[in-house]
């Protein structure tokens, strides 16, 4: 980027330095072809009188009345003075008359930026749909299934994480929508190419849209945060305060009982908020006044700021690590969470995909780390930032919808499976099936009936000798009342102890129900 400046730079510095030549050379002025001669007088014509001076000031080291000479690139030198000798609107005008008169292509990255915005929304917009189709979908069946239950913060109904995830996406799409406004006033395709309205309003959505990015990244990982609360079941009690020890440290580390996994999710959330609001306010107020931000291009206009891609920059390091520390809560409790494959094959892609957000997170680093320079920082460092901008949101979009993609994938190979009439039986001990809202599980002994609304309840109804009935049907035998103790042991399951009553007999036993971990 810097080098096409310098060669727009060189060629308005050289035709003074030509002219120059072609009065104190008369040699080289009649080696001088009607081309050269004609790129000359057009440059002494359209040249700002700050962009000629400098141009003989640094005199170019080739013969300044060839055309190849005055459009080579030219020195930092010149470049620097142009840029501390002229306003905003001169340097633009000195690159602008360099261009025409040199035959430059004008820039045309625009394009690329609108195609790659439009991409960006599309794939976006799928995932998310994808994401709540499936989610509400399984909300509804769950409901079908068990409409006494009002507990919708499970894995099947809506909750924060889907809450936050829409209002990521409707940012990206705000952001997407200002991206197209400015590209339609020439943003990405030099300032040279526009006026200086056009240049106010570009300045202007892009100090807007900064505030908008710093909200979109926390509310996105915020979503992150809830979806592992959520697949790890933390405060499904009602409270955070669950016994969630992280394996860090050794067995004896006092680590292990000081970091739960609530907590660490809690102070995640907490810094996450306190980055978000500390750089919005930051970036908010880095001028003064707030419209030299997206004025102060022209030279003209009066006001201070502070360094303007510090801010970006800092921005940028602290949501990387913020990206890392997000991707290894899960990673520390993975490993013992008893899903399903299609489950697990869905964090595992979220994983990966999250790494590849990270990485993009660093990349965009790059172009923000640039030196900023007044309207050439409206140019290419800001389309730059922008084209990965958007990539980087769509790609964090992308991974917090994959769990619910798998899931969808499940419940379309199983549907693909009864169709062809593929069994989908595992075995006897895993076999499942439903009829009006009671589950029957099978197993090597006797065969128990279990409803959900029971099982909550804390007491089953079962039958020596014959099925259980939890809706009061007449049944023959001895009519056994179960207690049914939970004690949240483990993240992934829970110990059920059920315990005879009334059957006249002492003995204790356990019973093993599906993701239900045995004590």
């Amino acid at each position: 980027m810097r080098s096409r400046v310098s060669n727009w730079a060189t060629v308005l510095l050289l035709p003074l330095l030509l002219l120059s030549h072609v009065c104190i050379t008369p040699v080289a002025a009649q080696d001088t072809s009607a081309e050269d001669t004609a790129v000359v007088l057009q440059l002494l014509k359209t040249l700002p009188s700050c962009a000629l001076a400098c141009s003989s000031s640094y005199p170019p080291d080739c013969p300044a009345t060839r055309k190849a000479c005055l459009c080579a690139p030219q020195t930092g030198k010149t470049l620097d003075c142009i840029f501390s000798s002229c306003t905003g609107w001169d340097v633009i005008l000195s690159r602008r008359a360099t261009s025409v008169a040199c035959d430059e292509p004008f820039p045309q990255d625009g394009r690329i930026l609108r195609k790659i915005a439009w991409a960006c929304t599309g794939v976006g917009t799928l995932a998310v749909l994808v994401r709540f189709g499936g989610r509400l979908a399984t909300a509804m069946r769950s409901n079908s299934m068990a409409a006494s239950s009002a507990n919708t913060r499970g894995f099947r109904g809506l909750w924060w994480d889907d809450a936050l995830l829409f209002i990521t996406f409707i940012f990206m799409v705000g952001i997407m929508a200002m991206s197209e406004v400015a590209l339609r006033h020439g943003f990405g395709d030099g300032p040279w190419v526009s006026g200086p309205s056009d240049l106010n309003l570009q300045g202007l959505l892009v100090f807007i849209g900064e505030p908008i990015y710093f909200a979109t990244s926390a509310a996105l990982k915020a979503s992150f945060l809830f979806l592992f609360a959520r697949i790890f079941a933390v405060g499904s009690s009602g409270t955070l305060q669950q016994r969630w020890g992280l394996p860090l440290g050794g067995p004896s580390s006092p680590l292990r009982d000081r970091w739960t996994l609530a907590g660490v999710l809690l102070w995640a959330h907490i810094v996450n908020v306190v980055v978000a609001v500390t750089f919005t306010l930051v970036v908010c107020f880095q001028c003064q006044p707030l419209d030299y931000f997206w004025k102060g291009w022209d030279g003209i206009t009066p006001g201070t700021c502070i360094n303007r891609k510090a801010v970006p920059l800092a921005h940028g390091v602290v949501s990387i690590m913020l990206d890392i520390w997000i991707l290894i809560i899960p990673l520390c409790l993975l490993p013992a969470l008893r899903v399903s494959f299609w489950t697990k094959i869905g964090i595992a892609s979220m994983f990966c995909v999250g790494t590849l957000t990270t990485v993009v997170s660093a990349i965009r680093c790059v172009p923000v780390s640039r030196d900023i320079n007044s309207s050439y920082s409206l140019t290419w460092n800001q389309a730059e930032v922008l084209n990965w901008t958007q990539i980087e949101l769509v790609t964090g979009i992308v991974c917090a919808c994959m769990p619910g993609h798998g899931a969808l994938v499940a419940r379309l190979v199983r549907r693909t499976k009864r169709l062809f009439g593929i069994s989908t039986t595992t075995g006897a001990s895993t076999n499942r099936s439903k009829s009006g809202g009671v589950r029957t599980f099978g197993s090597t002994g006797p065969r128990s009936f279990y409803s959900a609304s029971a099982v909550r309840n804390g007491t089953v109804t079962t039958t020596k000798g014959a099925p259980s009935s939890v809706t009061g049907s007449q049944h023959q035998g001895i009519e056994v009342t179960t207690e049914i103790a939970v004690s949240k042991e483990q993240p992934w399951g829970s110990t059920v102890e059920l315990r005879n009553i009334g059957s006249g007999s002492s003995d204790d036993y356990h019973q093993n129900l599906p993701g239900w971990e045995k004590r």
